[in-house]
């Protein structure tokens, strides 16, 4: 069998982690991809308080705090692919 041609550095495709950043930007440069993205940091908790209690007992909520936790990692993960510039209008 005869052995593929090696592809050019130019031609070689971006991983998923740059093809997963380029698409971020893209979105976070259109007015409707920063109203997303904003909504998605407001309802993601990402600027809320860690601790949760249970408004009839007092109690730490462990449960809250997990969820609350796992909900703020989803913003967290898009975050470090947009670009600084558009995350002050974003989390604004």
């Amino acid at each position: 069998m005869a052995d593929k041609p090696r592809e050019k550095e130019s031609e070689k495709k971006p991983s998923n982690q740059e093809a997963l950043r380029d698409l971020i930007a893209h979105v976070a440069r259109t007015k409707e991809g920063r109203l997303f993205l904003s909504y998605l940091h407001r309802d993601c908790g990402f600027i809320d308080t860690d601790s949760r209690w249970d408004p009839n007992t007092g109690d730490i909520n462990a449960m809250a705090i997990v969820h609350n936790a796992a909900q703020r990692n989803v913003y967290v993960r898009i975050r470090k692919y947009i670009p600084r510039d558009c995350i002050l209008e974003i989390e604004n």
